[in-house]
């Protein structure tokens, strides 16, 4: 595991939590997982949701 965190280039770090995150799903229970995929959804959701209203007060400014 940490062999794989050390390899990622330090200038992705996306990539880097991304792959962690899949290294630590690997151990884990289906119902976690959905836990934690709901919870993923819900929160890209709420910043989906942020982005689009930063832009239309950017448009209207």
């Amino acid at each position: 595991m940490l062999a794989a965190k050390a390899e990622v280039p330090p200038i992705m770090p996306t990539a880097a939590m991304a792959s962690i995150i899949l290294l630590r799903i690997d151990n884990m229970s289906f119902k976690r997982m959905r836990i934690i995929e709901h919870r993923l959804k819900k929160e890209l959701k709420i910043l989906m949701r942020s982005v689009q209203i930063k832009l239309t007060f950017t448009i209207n400014a």
